[in-house]
């Protein structure tokens, strides 16, 4: 009579597969099925994020490891799940930076990015764990062969023009000594 004999078993895959119906519909949305930590429907991130935790072996359940199954790995892949959030972003944003590149010449992003905050955020990120010795050495060569510069353009353009100020003071007041 289709008696079920592992409610238990059998409610947790369709639980499961109902959040993966759930990652499908934001996929053909946009395209991919890298749902951030922060998107609106709060539910579906948190599932995503756990599923990362799964696979690492890092989720408890009741104090007992849930891993997940091979079964959901390869639906998970066949979406393109990024299974390492932080490697994704800095991708992603690589690839803003390529095509930044592209549409203006140069990988200055502050020169005409003002607004796009993110972005921003992440160049400066970039030069910092430079600067602090942490940048991994294979993003550095990225960004070496994308024509990166790890002093900002707008730093050079401000000195030159505090320079060309200095410059004219100089020439009225026949000294560099600026008063305070």
């Amino acid at each position: 009579i289709g008696f079920v004999w592992d409610f238990q078993s059998k409610k947790v895959f369709e639980t499961w597969m109902k959040w993966y119906r759930e990652l499908e519909k934001y996929w053909r949305e946009h395209g991919n099925a890298n749902v951030p930590r922060t998107y609106t429907n709060r539910p579906l991130a948190s599932w995503v994020w756990i599923q990362r935790q799964r696979r690492n072996g890092t989720y408890k359940i009741n104090g007992a490891v849930d891993k997940i199954t091979q079964e959901q790995i390869d639906l998970l892949d066949k979406l393109g799940f990024r299974w390492n959030y932080d490697e994704g972003v800095w991708l992603e944003m690589f690839e803003r930076l390529r095509k930044f590149k592209s549409e203006h010449g140069h990988c200055e992003v502050s020169l005409a990015a003002k607004r796009d905050k993110a972005f921003l955020g992440w160049i400066r990120a970039q030069r910092h764990l430079l600067n602090v010795g942490e940048l991994r050495s294979d993003r550095k060569a990225m960004l070496d062969e994308l024509g990166f510069k790890w002093t900002g353009e707008a730093a050079d353009l401000k000195w030159r023009e505090m320079y060309e100020r200095l410059k004219s003071y100089h020439a009225d007041h026949r000294d560099a000594n600026v008063p305070h």
